[in-house]
């Protein structure tokens, strides 16, 4: 990597872990781990990944430590508040919104590597990302803002189907393709508001081609210190879900509408980026970001993007390493949620890259020098599979 600095001794600092659940955790455990910080997770479940994995010096399970009757958030408000951290980082969604809402309080006692409120807010509301990109002439589908978007429809000419979904939804919950205007009516008088407002947006043919996906690191001084591109070539659910398999590639064109809209964000650290091909224009258009770290951070570890020694000097205050270089066709997939794709899909026979080559392939979960965390992903997902897809159930 170009601007690559010696390693500094950062056994002194200690590292929380907010919510050491799922996929993302475990590359960031490590990371965090082998550069000599102190990593305590914080964990809802002994199923927890980041309860299981060795990379960690200290556990704390909610169930077991809150003789105050707290909720996980207040319970982990206190340990922010002990002064025991120097810095806190979220794995998921809720945590990363918890943090964010509360930072000023927080830094008090220790680094937050969430944005400020202010600009988080923008993001996980997609009706706001959406905006912004129209305002900065960023590549992004049409997005209807009004309290009727039937109307709306008609007035400006979009054609079904659309897509509507929760403003605020994560993972493709309430994710769905309608196909006209007295579907599009049904959905929305017997929508309850369980997962949020809802956004209605045109919806893009993106035909045989795979969906896209950003990782950056924007630093303090607003200067990119790491992007990777990849292609989404297999996604579950298959009508639009979260990544199964990730492949790393260059696309100049990606790269120039995710930093615009980082710079117009003004945004400090991590992101993740969802993009879909439109066949008909013949571009990436951005769906939206992801305020926090996310599954496919594996992928950045795979292809030399340390994203928790950028964090960490980002955070501290010490010079932040170039890590902008990588190379194409590195390769991760969640074999699990994989087996999922091959059971469902029409394509499991054409997929690029093939599903049989494993041994090319980097599992988000699974590792030989810490294999115990795959077993309680497999128990948690198994457990709560019917939940998640309920969630996700289609409207017809």
């Amino acid at each position: 990597m170009e601007g690559k600095t010696s390693l500094p001794n950062y056994n002194n600092i200690s590292v929380l872990i907010f919510g050491a659940g799922g996929r993302q955790t475990l590359p960031m455990c490590r990371g965090f781990y082998k550069l000599g910080c102190k990593v305590t997770v914080y964990c809802s479940h002994k199923m927890d990944t980041g309860y299981m994995t060795r990379f960690k010096h200290k556990k704390i399970l909610f169930d077991e430590n809150n003789p105050y009757g707290e909720d996980f958030y207040e319970f982990g408000a206190r340990l922010i508040k002990s002064g025991d951290f120097d810095l806190v980082v979220p794995m998921g969604d809720k945590t990363a919104m918890f943090l964010s809402q509360n930072k000023e309080e927080f830094l008090k006692y220790a680094k937050i590597a969430v944005n400020d409120w202010d600009v988080f807010s923008k993001v996980i509301d997609k009706s706001k990302t959406m905006l912004i990109c129209e305002e900065n002439d960023i590549p992004a589908p049409r997005t209807l803002y009004s309290e009727d978007p039937v109307t709306e429809i008609r007035e400006k000419g979009l054609s079904y189907p659309v897509v509507v979904k929760p403003k605020t939804g994560v993972g493709s919950i309430g994710f769905n393709i309608v196909k006209d205007e007295e579907r599009l009516k049904k959905l929305l008088e017997g929508y309850d508001n369980s997962n949020g407002p809802l956004l209605v947006q045109e919806y893009i043919e993106q035909g045989d081609q795979p969906q896209y996906g950003a990782e950056f690191f924007r630093d303090r001084d607003g200067v990119i210190r790491s992007k990777l591109i990849f292609k989404k070539p297999r996604w579950f659910p298959l009508d639009g879900g979260s990544t199964v398999c990730a492949v790393s590639v260059h696309d100049d064109e990606i790269l120039d509408s995710c930093t615009r809209l980082l710079d117009a964000l003004n945004w400090e650290g991590t992101a993740n980026f969802d993009l879909v091909w439109d066949v008909k224009e013949k571009k990436a258009k951005i769906l939206e970001i992801n305020p926090r770290v996310s599954a496919i951070v594996k992928l950045s570890f795979v292809v030399g993007i340390d994203v928790a020694r950028l964090m960490v000097e980002n955070a501290m205050g010490y010079p932040v390493t170039d890590m902008t270089e990588y190379e194409d066709n590195k390769q991760i997939s969640c074999l699990l949620v994989d087996c999922l794709w091959f059971a469902k899909s029409k394509d499991r026979f054409r997929s690029k890259p093939s599903w049989f080559a494993r041994w090319r392939i980097k599992d988000t979960i699974f590792s030989w020098d810490d294999p115990i965390p795959t077993i309680g992903f497999i128990y948690e997902s198994v457990s709560g599979y019917k939940s998640a897809m309920s969630k996700r159930k289609r409207v017809d």
